[in-house]
């Protein structure tokens, strides 16, 4: 197997400064990616809530749709609890 010998030449002067700058790119690249990942789920799995938590009161026969996170966090238990044990780690680390 034969190298391109301009190939080489190249590879052979590539700095070495270069080098570890690409590769701190690519894994600035790959966080930014999870990240943005991670926030498209967060941002699915509250519209998915919301839509969840659209309110029929059976009473008055009207529909109350919950445009805000203050109102669906108060509807749902989980996110009430989730709230709740963030609230206490905070105080937690604080003391």
């Amino acid at each position: 197997m034969s190298v391109n010998p301009k190939l080489h030449e190249i590879l052979s002067n590539f700095p070495e400064k270069y080098g570890k700058e690409h590769e701190q790119k690519r894994r600035t690249v790959r966080t930014d990616k999870n990240v943005e990942v991670a926030n498209a789920q967060m941002i699915s799995d509250t519209r998915s809530r919301l839509q969840e938590h659209i309110v029929h009161n059976s009473e008055s026969n009207s529909t109350v749709v919950v445009s805000s996170l203050p109102e669906l966090i108060a509807l749902d238990p989980d996110l009430v609890a989730e709230q709740e044990k963030k609230k206490r780690k905070l105080r937690k680390s604080l003391n």
